[in-house]
């Protein structure tokens, strides 16, 4: 019998397991019909054999899968996020580094069609006058208001107080934001390709 501990870590395991599944489905389609599409069931009917797994999608269709498919060869790299400008449920978007250059990821909401809640984000290019112009943006809104949007080194000077807030709040224009969709899309990768720069929570319920 497992412990209510050991019974909640398997619950998070099948959970992380479901979102693979998911987002190797949804590449697979995309390579394969143009166009990506997220299943309300995904069962595993083949195990592995010579690195293929059998997958039974909405109860019906069956897709043979290498074990190793998830992205193109060019993408394997993971981003990290650095800090997030927009969040709901989960980071919207914001700055993150994809292969040594910083991108503005945002939610590809398109795709949000999940059994896993799984999110897929696009990875926009960005000029270097825009990265310092949210750079700077960013770093008004940490001096002023916090560094609970960042990820990783959240490290640095705590000066904010009531009148901080309430003078950057007040302020007109403190909220733009740019649009970046038009930018060209270096990459688009499942939150399991991001790193958010922490990590992830042991859970505990004894």
């Amino acid at each position: 019998m497992h412990t209510k501990k050991n019974f909640y870590r398997l619950l998070s395991a099948k959970h992380e397991i479901d979102r693979y599944l998911e987002s190797m489905v949804w590449y697979w389609t995309k390579k394969h019909t143009g166009e990506g599409i997220m299943y309300k069931t995904i069962d595993v009917v083949g195990y592995p054999k010579d690195g293929i797994l059998t997958l039974r999608l909405d109860g019906d269709k069956e897709i043979d899968v290498p074990l190793n498919y998830m992205h193109e060869s060019d993408d394997t790299e993971h981003a990290i996020m650095l800090w997030h400008s927009d969040y709901y449920d989960g980071p919207i978007s914001g700055l993150a580094e994809y292969k040594g250059k910083k991108v503005w990821f945002l939610w590809h909401s398109t795709a949000h069609e999940p059994l896993t809640e799984l999110r897929i984000f696009n990875l926009h290019e960005m000029s270097d006058e825009a990265i310092e112009y949210e750079e700077e943006r960013h770093q008004r809104f940490r001096d002023m208001i916090g560094h609970h949007c960042d990820y990783g080194d959240k490290e640095g000077p705590v000066n904010y107080t009531q009148e901080s807030f309430d003078e950057y709040y007040d302020a007109p224009g403190h909220a733009v934001e740019r649009d970046y969709t038009k930018n060209k899309i270096v990459a688009t990768l499942d939150e399991t390709f991001i790193d958010r720069g922490y990590p992830k929570k042991v859970v505990d319920n004894d």
